[in-house]
């Protein structure tokens, strides 16, 4: 699923954001190889150090291998999905902390609850801007991994 105007990234420079966000370590999971490529790109012109996935297992095994600040998870991912992921990291002692940040085209009200459920600290509907994953990533809950 495209994720708006990440879509149009080579059109388009990255907002200059530099002295604004919290920079992160980011683990992005996303099966859309475009859309993660996209965001990566938009992230890293930001400060963050982002490293990508494309499925839910292996999302898991280097999100516990690479502890990151923050999680970036699509829910409709082939083999293991975001709930599954969530639950798999919240289950982590090391990555009690980590800031995890639903990014999914699944918005109805029981889909959040779901993703409250599954140990997601966010959940954002897509298409998502980069304006308001900015917002969230500079409120500072993501600095402090709150949940």
């Amino acid at each position: 699923m495209p994720l708006g105007p990440f879509s149009r990234l080579r059109r388009r420079r990255a907002p200059r954001v530099r002295d604004e966000l919290q920079f992160h370590h980011d683990r992005l999971i996303e099966d859309s190889i475009d859309a993660a490529q996209a965001l990566r790109i938009l992230l890293e012109r930001s400060g963050h150090t982002v490293e990508v996935t494309h499925d839910g297992l292996s999302g898991v095994a280097a999100a516990r291998r690479s502890r990151p600040d923050v999680v970036l998870c699509d829910i409709g991912l082939p083999g293991l999905d975001g709930y599954g992921v969530a639950r798999q990291l919240r289950e982590t002692p090391e990555l009690a902390g980590t800031f995890l940040v639903a990014i999914t085209g699944y918005g109805k009200d029981e889909d959040r609850h779901r993703a409250r459920a599954a140990g997601f600290d966010v959940h954002l509907t897509k298409p998502v801007t980069f304006k308001d994953l900015q917002g969230l990533l500079c409120s500072g809950h993501a600095a402090r991994g709150v949940r």
